[in-house]
This record gives structure tokens, sequence and C-alpha cells, in this order.
């Protein structure tokens, strides 16, 4: 009987233990809970891709670039532009360099790819050399989180004109005069082009002439940016004015339509296309009255 009863007593003991040290494990769990949801949580960033995560340590991000990204087996491309006095000079070369390293997004944050190219700059550049890199850099970006400007995809050359023209002034406004023109130069002379073929019609007596009566480089730099702002509203009005006379020519060469007709026809697509104090401008360019005819 003695040994029953002391059984008993080291079960319920132990059952008594068992439930304290559940009750125990129960608080901690739910201790480290509440503690992770009013602390916050300070993790080390890390770049993810093919199931491969490593630190995002500045030696660590470079060394995952050159052998796991998008960019290994390739060298740095462009250039910072300094010249030999050590002044950040406009240049193709350093939006070279930016385009190179944004070909990292979507494999690493833009964020990491800041302090990357801030790496990069600080190891051949001094530090207002850097500033300076990181600035133009903080503006390139602006302009490329841009939404794209209406009018591009357009069958219209007019619509396509225009919003080249607001994309221009929207890159001078960013960017400034010099480092518009030095990053895309070359665009904007393709565009030109297809701008001069859209002009063909006109003689060259009713083109512009600014470009051969003033001295673009000889102007301050926000000269500079009005007059390609003119330019541009130049080459625009001029897209404007070969359509219309396109559209004279085609009414012109139509039998079906009778004198009257066609004076009536080219009155009202001209009142749709050009504003009314326009339009004394355009029928002297086309060689009409104040009414078409």
């Amino acid at each position: 009987m003695a040994t029953r009863t002391a059984w008993l007593v080291a079960s319920l003991a132990l059952g008594a233990l068992a439930v304290l040290l559940m009750t125990w494990q129960r608080g901690e769990q739910s201790a480290a809970s509440s503690a992770a949801m009013i602390a916050p949580v300070v993790a080390e960033p890390v770049i993810a891709t093919a199931g491969v995560v490593r630190p995002a340590a500045s030696a660590s991000l470079t060394q995952w670039i050159q052998e796991s990204s998008v960019l290994r087996g390739t060298e740095l491309d462009g250039a910072w532009g300094v010249d030999a006095t050590g002044q950040l000079q406009p240049g193709l070369g350093l939006r070279q360099r930016f385009d190179y390293l944004l070909q990292l997004l979507g494999q690493v944050p833009l964020e990491q790819i800041t302090e990357h190219l801030r790496a990069l700059a600080q190891k051949d550049l001094r530090q207002e050399q850097v500033g300076a890199v990181m600035d133009v850099w903080r503006r390139y970006l602006v302009l490329q989180q841009m939404k794209p400007q209406q009018g591009f995809n357009s069958a219209d050359p007019l619509e396509q004109a225009n919003a080249y023209a607001r994309l221009k002034f929207e890159r001078h406004k960013i960017l400034g005069a010099q480092w518009a023109q030095a990053f895309y130069e070359q665009e904007d002379a393709q565009a030109d082009a297809r701008l001069e073929a859209l002009k063909a019609p006109a003689s060259s007596a009713q083109r512009p002439t600014t470009d051969l009566l003033i001295d673009r480089n000889s102007l301050p730099l926000a000269a500079q940016a009005r007059l390609d702002e003119e330019l541009i509203r130049q080459a625009a009005w001029q897209v404007r004015l070969a359509q219309a006379r396109a559209q004279k020519a085609k009414l012109r060469d139509a039998p079906e339509l009778s004198d009257l007709q066609r004076r009536q026809a080219l009155d009202q697509w001209l009142n749709a296309q050009f504003k009314p104090q326009e339009r004394l401008r355009v029928n002297m360019a086309l060689g009409l009255g104040s009414a078409a005819e």
C-alpha cells in the first residue's frame, strides 16, 4: 500500500512538472512573438538571384556583379568625363556608364546600384567629383522615371514631333542644357533628321535660319536653352505647315470636288488643325487670303 501511494505521488509530481514546463515554453514563445511585433527587425540587405543569396556589402556586391549578374564577363562601360584640370565635363561617356549599371535593375535594388556607382566613383575620383557624378545620376534617374510622352507611337508625324519636343524640354529642365546636349546629342540629331524629312515640301527660304544667324556656343546656358526651345517650336510648326500643304494638294487633285467644295474642305481642315490666332499665319504660308482660296 505504501509503495502504491509513493508511486502515485511520484506520478503526480512528474505530471505537474510537465505542465509547468509546457506553460513556461508557451510563455517564452508568446514573449518572443510580442517582442518581434514591438521591436523593428534589422536585417542585412541581401541580393537574391537564381537561388543564390549574397550580402549587399560593397565588396561582396562587386564580386557578385562580376560573377553572377547580367553584367558578368563584361567591363565597365563609359567614362567619368573628368578633364585634365579635375573638372567633371558633360559627355556621353557618363550616360553610357549610367546605362551600363542600370542593366542590373531587376536583379539589384536601385539603392544598391546607386551605392555601387558611388563606390566605383570613390575609387577613381576626388570627393567633389564624386558628388558631381552622383548629382547628375540623381537627375538622370528622375528623367528615367518619367512617364513616356504621348504621341511617340502615333502615326501622325505632328504628334510625334510634339511628343519629342516635350521630351527634349523635360531633358533640358531636369539635366540642364549642357548635360542634356551631351547625353542626347546623337538622338536629337536623328530626330532632327526625321523632322527635316517631314519638312521636305517646304522651300529652303521658308525654313528657320536661326542656326545660321546665331552662334549658339556664344550664348549663356539659359539663353542656349531658350534658343533650343524656340528651334523645337519652329520645327514643330514647319511639320504642321507641311501637313497643311499636303492637304491642300490632296484636295486640289480631287476631281470629284468643285472649286467651291475644295475651298470649303480646306478651310474646314485648317480650322480643325490650327487655332484662330494661327490662321492668318497659315494662310500667308500657304498663299491663301483671309479664307482658304
